[in-house]
């Protein structure tokens, strides 16, 4: 999980590699385990992890007597160098700072090494939702083995039905009823990527509106872990709009 000092906006200017290595764990950390909040300035990306496991040494609770020293061999082993120090702006927590863009990618891929299956899929669906500016690719997370609450918009949803075969007819214009538009997607989903029985619910029925984009939503509540991996490689098929 994590939290961010600053929302931060798509960063694509090639100056700003500290603010896109950051932005990159931003969306990385929510499928680690414990908290972790990242800042950055000009030259150094900051990640404080509290009330949970540190970051790259998941067994390891933040708030441990030996977290700093632990933390600080896990990261020397990766290749990692950084600061670490105690810090207790949030309870009992650990400061890593990272001084080069390099060392802040070796962590990365060293975070993404230590995730169970689900999460990594987690990962990488909200990252193919993200780059095809779909709903809410936040809203997904990992759970028991499987991926969780999938929001998708209507515009979102045909694109899924699309890239999964769905016939023309189907896609020609929005269903009357969101429930109807809801059925339809679900039955796309079981017949292409099979497995256990996949549920779609339509909103607004409980909770309004996507708060983001405005727009209703279909959620896929529960994708077990082979057919989100299918599902993410079905969606990589597509460009970005």
């Amino acid at each position: 999980m994590t939290e961010t000092q600053q929302q931060a906006s798509p960063l694509q200017e090639p100056a700003d590699r500290h603010g896109v290595a950051a932005t990159r764990l931003r969306e990385l950390l929510p499928y680690a385990d414990g908290w972790h909040f990242v800042l950055h300035g000009p030259d150094r990306i900051q990640v404080l992890s509290y009330d949970g496991p540190v970051l790259a040494a998941p067994h390891v609770d933040a708030g441990a007597d030996d977290a700093v020293d632990v933390l600080r061999a896990a990261l020397e082993a990766a290749g990692i160098q950084a600061d670490v120090e105690r810090n207790c702006a949030f309870g009992r927590g650990v400061m890593t700072t990272l001084h080069t863009v390099q060392d802040a990618h070796r962590l990365i891929h060293t975070v993404v090494d230590g995730f169970s299956p689900s999460a990594r899929a987690a990962w990488e669906l909200a990252a193919v939702m993200r780059r095809l500016g779909f709903c809410a690719p936040e809203d997904l997370y990992a759970q028991a083995g499987t991926v969780r609450d999938m929001s998708l918009s209507l515009a979102d949803a045909r694109q899924v039905r699309a890239v999964l075969g769905a016939p023309d007819a189907e896609l020609a214009a929005d269903d009357p009823e969101l429930s109807m538009a809801a059925d339809a997607l679900a039955h796309v989903l079981n017949e292409k990527l099979g497995g256990e029985r996949i549920i779609v619910e339509a909103y607004p029925c409980r909770s309004g509106v996507c708060p983001d984009c405005g727009n209703e939503r279909l959620v896929l509540m529960q994708l077990q872990l082979d057919q989100a991996e299918t599902l993410t490689a079905a969606l990589n098929r597509l460009k970005a709009s």
